[in-house]
């Protein structure tokens, strides 16, 4: 079960890890540095990722395109299968 999105602009990059039971956001940027938000919880609902905790965000999914659209800011975000 374990995937990601992934999203990379500029110097920075933002990716959210999905195991079985708890999500991870991380954002890297090679001047800001970096943070991490753990206290995350994840659920696919009507085609939607619904992720919540110290971050709440939900994105619209196109698994045929391997992509995720954030309903916040539209941004698109690559899907990942077992990341490594």
């Amino acid at each position: 079960t374990p995937f990601c999105l992934r999203r990379a602009e500029g110097m920075g990059m933002w990716m959210f890890t999905l195991t079985e039971t708890t999500a991870k956001r991380e954002y890297h940027h090679s001047i800001e540095g970096s943070f991490h938000q753990e206290a995350l919880s994840w659920k696919i609902e009507n085609g939607e990722l619904i992720i919540t905790g110290e971050w709440n965000e939900s994105f619209s999914l196109d698994m045929a395109a391997g992509e995720a659209s954030s309903k916040t800011d539209g941004a698109v975000y690559r899907i990942i299968q077992n990341p490594q």
